[in-house]
């Protein structure tokens, strides 16, 4: 027995496969179009955090080496005998000079390693006007009636003693004075003799400025190679936060500079303080989690297994928070600074989505709106095609039973003429004329 297949009207045949193939058309490319917008938004992101990361790498290990040329100039005019370090008045007028010229560095400091262990630095007041971050990122410069003298000797009876710092490299006026002042006490001159290299001290909260500092701290050898002191300079953490905004990726980007071992954030592109004042009246680094919003991310993270700590080379990863997708990237500082930090970026996805939603929208538009025109004109069509030739079989229909009606062939004229169905139509007409 064969199978019957339903019958269809002309119209059905000659729109629905047109209408059906546009639509089809239509509707992968609105797929396609979305999918290479969320392609295009991981490929962004990716090149984004790359240019991101090679910037901020350069930026802070250049501004990291400062302490280091700092500690070699000096080292230099020691070795070449142009600077005597028993001369307090000539090392404070040198320390002086280098902190005009490195505005960053917020004090430079030397310590005897004999039995005196004589202590000099020149640093800024804390009551600083001078020397303050610009807009830019950049410091204005430190003019003498902005430095202090300090001091802890046999003289001051080993207290330590800051004084207004005078042009010519002796102390003015007093200015605070604490007792007991023994330099064995801190490890950047303690750590720097045992291992007989420079080091990096911990990082603290500067006097001068309550925020983050750290201390570059070197031996400083006699021609005999015996070492003799110990030099520390002191650099200022919070201009990183200046090169961390310049940086961010987007308006809701999040760029931080943390400590691996700690987990303690150093900077910020958002300029947050680091220090909180403890109970003490001391001032403490800000833990991980005073910062909410990455310590969630790093949990998050951790949880879906990235480990953001044991990272030993660039790594990128996302995650979903509050129903929000988040790109994350973690890149180790280069090693030769020997610091073991980490720069950490956190970008929303929908700082990418905004102008490739905008795109796909318009995309879907002009998609809707070809299908709009491809259903107009294949409905035309069809009706140009299907009304005269369904004309041309009612009157067949008519002659076959001689009830041939004169208008059926005109009353199903279409605006539209095609030659051929016009030609079929004058020939029956001039069969019933």
């Amino acid at each position: 027995m064969r199978l019957r297949l339903p019958q269809f009207s002309l119209l059905t045949v000659t729109i629905v496969p047109f209408v059906a193939q546009v639509v089809i058309v239509v509707g992968v490319t609105g797929w396609l179009s979305f999918r290479n917008g969320q392609r295009s938004v991981n490929e962004l992101a990716d090149q984004l955090l790359d240019a991101s990361a090679d910037q901020l790498q350069t930026d802070i290990s250049q501004y990291l080496k400062r302490p280091d040329q700092v500690n070699q100039t000096l080292r230099g005019m020691i070795d070449l005998g142009l600077l005597d370090v028993e001369d307090t008045a000539s090392l404070a007028r040198v320390f002086a000079q280098q902190l005009a010229f490195y505005p960053m560095i917020d004090t430079i400091q030397f310590a005897t390693t004999d039995a005196d262990r004589h202590y000099l630095g020149v640093g800024h007041r804390e009551s600083r006007k001078m020397g303050k971050t610009s807009e830019t990122g950049e410091i204005n410069p430190v003019k003498d009636r902005d430095l202090t003298l300090k001091q802890a000797t046999k003289e001051t009876g080993y207290d330590f003693v800051q004084s207004r710092y005078q042009p010519d490299g002796t102390p003015g006026v007093e200015l605070n004075r604490r007792s007991n002042y023994d330099i064995r006490r801190f490890d950047w001159y303690t750590k720097a003799i045992a291992q007989n290299r420079a080091i990096w001290s911990p990082v603290y909260s500067l006097f001068s400025t309550t925020k983050l500092g750290i201390m570059r701290a070197e031996p400083i050898r006699d021609r005999q190679g015996r070492t003799i002191g110990i030099l520390g300079t002191d650099l200022r953490l919070d201009t990183i936060n200046h090169f961390l905004h310049a940086a961010a990726i987007g308006d809701n980007s999040e760029l931080y500079l943390i400590e691996r071992r700690s987990h303690a954030p150093i900077a910020s592109s958002d300029g947050a303080h680091m220090t909180v004042k403890a109970a003490d009246g001391t001032m403490t680094r800000r833990p991980l989690t005073e910062f909410s919003q990455l310590d969630r991310i790093v949990q998050m993270s951790e949880q879906e297994g990235a480990q953001p700590w044991d990272v030993s080379e660039r790594r990128r990863w996302s995650v979903t928070l509050d129903g929000d997708r988040y790109f994350v990237q973690v890149v180790p500082l280069d090693p030769s600074i020997e610091l073991d930090w980490l720069l950490v970026t956190i970008i929303p996805e929908a700082d990418f989505l905004d102008q490739i939603d905008a795109q796909t929208h318009q995309t879907l538009i002009l998609c809707g709106l070809v299908l709009l025109l491809s259903i107009s004109v294949g409905a035309l069509v069809g009706r140009s095609i299907g009304y005269p030739i369904l004309a041309l079989s009612q009157a067949t229909q008519g002659i076959a039973w001689g009830r041939l009606d004169p208008n059926a062939l005109t009353l199903r004229s279409s605006h539209l003429r095609i030659r051929e169905i016009e030609t079929l139509r004058h020939a029956f007409q001039a069969m019933q004329g």
